[in-house]
Formats: C-alpha cells, structure tokens, sequence
C-alpha cells in the first residue's frame, strides 16, 4: 500500500488536543510543520506526526493546570489552619504556596521555637512538634537502652571493663604528671567525688573499691529487682508498639491487640479459664502455629502466651475418645462446634475438626483402621453434607463473627466443614432478590444486622451507585454526553445484559436508564463501516481511540475496539471474509504496536476502572490492541524500585491513586490470605 502522509486541513480542529490548524509551514528536519493555535491563545509550529498520534495535546497549559490541580482539588484544600493547633504546633500565619503545599509559619508550644512546615505536613499528623519531642524521646531511649537512672549510668557501674584511655588499668584511678602522683575518685548520682592524691597505685585503687562499697551500696541490687522488672514491661510495650506500626492492615491490628490483651490479663495475674474466649484464641492460634506468617509467630513466642495453656497432643488417644463419648452421650451426635471446650479444659471441637481433615486427606496425621472403627462406633460422620437449619447456620455465623469481628467471609470460607461462605452469599442474595429461589425473613435480616452482615458486595455497591447516579442526572433533565464515563457505562452494560444477574437487569430496566442512548446493534454494519470510512479518510488511519464518538454520536472508537477482539478471538462476534477485506481495504490494523504517550494509556486504564470500579487487570489483558495489563506492570515496577531503568512521577502515582492502582499485588494477596485463615 502506498504510504499516506499526513495532511490537515487549516481551521481544523485536531481531534484530543488543544490545537487548530492555521497553516502549512516551512518542514523541519524533514518533517511537516504547522502553525497551530492553543486553546489558550498561543501559536506554535508544530509538526504533522506530533499532531496525528497525539504527541502534543497543548502549548504547555494542560500539564501546568494539572500540576496545579494536583495539590488543589476543588476547593477543599484551600484552608485556613491559622490558631489551629496540631499536637504541640501552633498555626500563627501563611507564608506562601496554595492548597496541601501551602507553606504556614508556626509556633513550637514545647519549646517556643518558630518555624516553617507545609500544609499537608500538618494535616496528615507527620508534624506534630518542630522536632524536639522526638529528640526528647530519643533521649529517654538511650538512657533505658544504657540504665541511666536518678543521674546513674548503672550499666557502667556493672561492668568491670576499663576505658582505652585509662593509663593505670583501674577504674576510677589516673595518673597526674604535674604532681607525679595518683589521683583516686568516683562518680555517683550526677556528682563526681575526688577521693584523694596517692603515691603509688596500690592505694589509689584501695582508696577507689572502699568507695564503691560506701557509694554504690546496695544500689546494683535495687536496680536489677525494680527498675530492670520495669524496663522489661516497657520492652513488652515497645514491642506492641513496633509490630504495630509495620503491620497497619485490620486484621493485623486485632491479632495484635488481641495477643497484647491476653498478654497484659496474664501479667495482672488472671487465670485464662478453659472454654473462654481468650482460651479458644490461644487454642487456635496453636492449630494455626506452623502456617501463620513468621512476624505472627515471633509475636507469640516473645509473649509467651501459648504456653499458657496445655498441649492438647499431650493426651492420649483413649483420653480424647472418652471425651467425644461423653459429649455423644449428652448430644446424640458428634457435629461439635469448632471453638467447643469441654468443661474439663479440652478443646474437642478443634480436635474432631482435626480428625475429620486426616480422614479426608487435607492435613498429616495418625488415623489407622482401628481408631477409625472405634469413632465411628460413637457416631462420627466424616463429611457433613446433612442440611443444617438456619439457627445452625446462624451460630457458625456468629462463631465467625466473635473471632474476625465481621461477616466478610470469602465464599469458600468452611468451618467444621460446612460451607458458610457461601451459605452468606445465599442469604444476601435471598435479600437483595425476593423473587430468587432462597428465601429470608425480616427477623432473620435483623438477625444478621447485629452480627456486621454486608449486603452488598463492593462491586454491587459500585454498579448501583452508578445507576443511581446516572437515573438522577435523567431525573434532572442533564445531559449525557457521548464521550463521558457514564455513557460508557450504559454501553457496556447493553452489551453485557444478557450476562447479568437478573436483579441488575431489574435495576436498569425499572431506571431506564438503557435507553438513554441509541441501541448500537439497531445499526447496519454498513453504516458502521460508513462512518469508520469516512474517518479514515480525515485522519490517514483507523487507529481511533477507545473513547472516539464521532459528530453523529456513534461510539466508532468502541466498535473498532470490538472488531480486533473478535479477530483476535477474545470474544464471540460475526466478522465473515468478505467483512475482513472491507476493514481492511480502508486500513484497519488488527495489531497495534506503536508506543503510546502516558496519557493515552492513562486514558485506556481510566476507562477499565469507569467500566469495572477497579484496577485489577491481568497481566495479558489487551484493550483495544494495546497491553494495557503489562503497562500497569511496568508502572507498578517503577514506583517500588526507583533504582529501575522505569520512571514514574509523583503527580502521576497521585492521579493512578484516584483510580484505584494497587501498587503491592503480593501484599494484598497475604492480606487476603490472612483473611481466609483467620
């Protein structure tokens, strides 16, 4: 095919920028030029190949305003913080700068020293002195790290080594060349004594030890048998206080809080009572030692705490089996709850949990022929696949609820074999459905209310938050215009309707709001080809972008998308030989391999996230030709390693932020992990 080159007409306005067309320059380094004006009022010359691929958007003003948006977002950074007091920073003035970046002079309420500190500083609690409580603490640091007490470095008085610049090798004794003679003395509480001049060493090391045991007394003593017992449970609290601050997520936090409880109950001496919360959590966390992450297990060992109970392994076999019969013998079966403790201290509910997951082959352990006779004897059932009532459910539920404290239970969630997550997934789609074929009552809604019940998932949420939105702007008599997110939306959902839930198909047929826009399949592919045609003929290409509605109101950007997915074979679609030779006699390109500025795939990322409320693409997702899921990979990699050949700035992780970008995949994946296990 002979190759195009790239002609614009003067006046015309380039599609996706600022610019219009004046006129043809002369060509620069073998390039075309035009004369264009900015939107702003500026000329420039600027060349063909710029313009055609959007390589130039403005004469500068599009990135300075969004420099600027970038720390003032409407109006609710613009504030005044002047008699505002932020821990011990008082707010006297501003000085200079707007919205978060904005510079304030301040007052030191600890120290009386005025400074300078930026708004967002503030704000986010990073700046709460001008920095001398944190030199005082560092202080009070060092003197636990080294025993100072009462003026006394008691560490120095323990131990018995000489300093490299002693000359006479006792402490406490030197040698004055002036006089030529022995000085003796000894520092105690802040004081320095001078114990006298002394010809040789020998009684300037007498005179020195008698004045340890005049001086120093019974202090070494007193120091190890109550300030060291304080020091150990300021330790304790550093140590909460550490985890705490490297591990912020939820789930985290209560295991440590729960860990510091249990731990601060023992100290006081309390007894951990069996069958109790506190000795459930322990039991569990037992069950769970060898598979938790190491920060948790070095939490528990330096605590103590799971020695605070017994080992259950350290009963026997019979001793076990006599427990179970006793609870038969009560019950009449062997479903026993999972955090259930006998009132002899033994967790048989773990236990049988236990034996049902090495009869099944999900965990290691010894279950020989004879052992497995003797529980069946009493009634065990390995799996449970018997219907539970709905009170039975709801105590699992509960039981759930006492350890995590909420009901956010992943759908293959199982406890003692039953299947509560998705037994939740049931009772939130018997409400949010009347018409399913599950059934719920308002007492039992009210029920689960009290017990932290969600019942919209996080993308329901999003989809009828969207909706809602969009049938209020219709209530409104607003406008939707072709190219906004809200009319994606509508897109996407006419072409995914026969695939949703029937309560969201419900939702968009009672608002209506499907027929806002004209039905995309109500016009022929000759017209669609029509109006790919004639933007081949203005722009040279086909390459048209996601979001492109022409002048008619037809998405022409969507349906080019669209067919290189169904030549590629990612989704399902009519494109027989005879429509392929057409696409590709006016240049359609099924593959697209030329770079994109950030913007354009900032763009394609922003329209997923309009489309699904997330950013969680695979890697080898493709819109439009493009591999958008990588793109994500590479700007993930260039935040968490500086040091890489990537680059990304400040302004544009902010603007990914807005959009939902998880910059630590793995760490979401062990947060969730946690979630299932604990």
């Amino acid at each position: 095919m002979k190759k195009r080159t790239i002609e614009f007409v003067p006046g015309e306005k380039v599609p996706g920028t600022r610019w219009t067309v004046l006129k043809e320059v002369d060509a620069k380094n073998g390039e075309r030029m035009y004369e264009c004006r900015c939107n702003c009022g500026t000329v420039k010359n600027v060349s063909a190949k710029n313009l055609k691929y959007g390589k130039s958007l403005s004469c500068g003003c599009l990135q300075r305003e969004k420099a600027r948006n970038s720390h003032y977002i409407d109006a609710k950074n613009d504030l005044d913080l002047s008699g505002r007091i932020f821990g011990k920073v008082k707010v006297l003035e501003k000085k200079s700068g707007y919205g978060t970046m904005s510079i304030w002079k301040c007052e030191c309420l600890g120290c009386g020293k005025i400074f300078e500190v930026v708004q967002s500083s503030l704000t986010s609690g990073r700046t709460e002195s001008c920095g001398c409580v944190h030199y005082k603490h560092q202080s009070e640091k060092c003197k636990d790290y080294l025993g100072i007490t009462d003026g006394t470095n008691a560490s120095r008085i323990a131990s018995r080594k000489v300093g490299s610049a002693n000359t006479t090798s006792v402490r406490g004794v030197s040698f004055n060349k002036a006089l030529g003679k022995y000085v003796a003395y000894i520092g105690f509480k802040g004081k320095l004594y001078n114990l006298g001049y002394y010809n040789n060493l020998s009684e300037a090391k007498s005179a020195r030890k008698m004045a340890e045991k005049e001086k120093y007394g019974n202090f070494l003593d007193w120091y190890y048998k109550n300030y060291q017992e304080t020091k150990k449970l300021k330790y304790k609290e550093d140590l909460f206080i550490s985890f705490a601050s490297n591990h912020t997520d939820r789930h985290s936090t209560n295991f440590i809080k729960r860990v510091e409880e249990i731990y601060r109950k023992n100290q006081a001496g309390e007894d951990i009572v069996a069958g109790s919360r506190d000795y459930s959590f322990i039991s569990m966390q037992k069950y769970r030692y060898k598979e938790m992450p190491a920060w948790r297990r070095q939490l528990l060992d330096r605590t103590g705490i799971l020695d605070l109970i017994g080992n259950r392994n350290s009963y026997s076999f019979e001793y076990k089996l006599e427990r179970a019969k006793k609870y038969y013998a009560e019950f009449g079966n062997l479903r026993v709850p999972s955090k259930y403790v006998d009132e002899d201290g033994f967790a048989l509910g773990r236990w049988i949990i236990n034996l049902r997951n090495i009869y099944n082959g999900n965990t290691d352990g010894f279950l020989n022929e004879e052992r497995i006779k003797k529980l069946e004897s009493i009634g065990i059932e390995w799996s449970i696949n018997a219907k539970l009532t709905w009170e039975e459910w709801y105590d699992l539920a509960k039981e759930y609820y006492a350890e995590h404290g909420n009901l956010k239970i992943p759908t293959d969630c199982k406890i003692n074999g039953c299947k509560i997550g998705v037994w939740i997934a049931n009772q939130r789609t018997a409400r949010n459905n009347p018409n399913s074929k599950h059934k719920i009552t308002q007492e039992q809604i009210e029920r689960l209310d009290k017990i932290g019940m969600v019942w919209n998932s996080s993308y329901d949420e999003h989809f009828s938050n969207r909706v809602e939105k969009i049938y209020k702007k219709i209530r409104a008599k607003e406008e939707i215009e072709v190219r906004s997110s809200d009319y994606l939306f509508i897109v996407q959902q006419k072409h995914n309707y026969s695939n949703l839930p029937k309560w969201r198909q419900d939702l968009l047929r009672q608002t209506g709001v499907l027929k806002v826009i004209e039905n995309r399949n109500a016009q022929s592919f000759d017209y669609k080809f029509g109006r790919a045609k004639k933007y081949y003929e203005k722009f040279g290409h086909l390459r048209v972008p996601p979001k492109y509605v022409d002048e008619d109101g037809f998405a022409l950007g969507r349906w080019i998308s669209n067919l290189r997915a169904i030549y590629s074979g990612n989704i399902k679609g009519l494109l027989n030989e005879q429509r392929i030779k057409k696409l590709e006699s006016i240049g359609i390109e099924w593959k697209i391999k030329d770079k994109l500025t950030w913007e354009q795939w900032y763009a394609l990322a922003e329209e997923y996230y309009n489309i699904h409320g997330n950013l969680k693409i695979p890697n080898n997702f493709e819109v439009n030709g493009h591999k958008v899921g990588q793109w994500l990979v590479n700007q993930r990699h260039a935040k968490n390693n500086p040091k890489s050949g990537r680059r990304i700035t400040q302004e544009q992780i902010e603007r990914l932020d807005k959009i939902g970008m998880v910059w630590n995949v793995r760490k979401q994946e062990r947060e969730k992990e946690d979630e299932r296990t604990n």
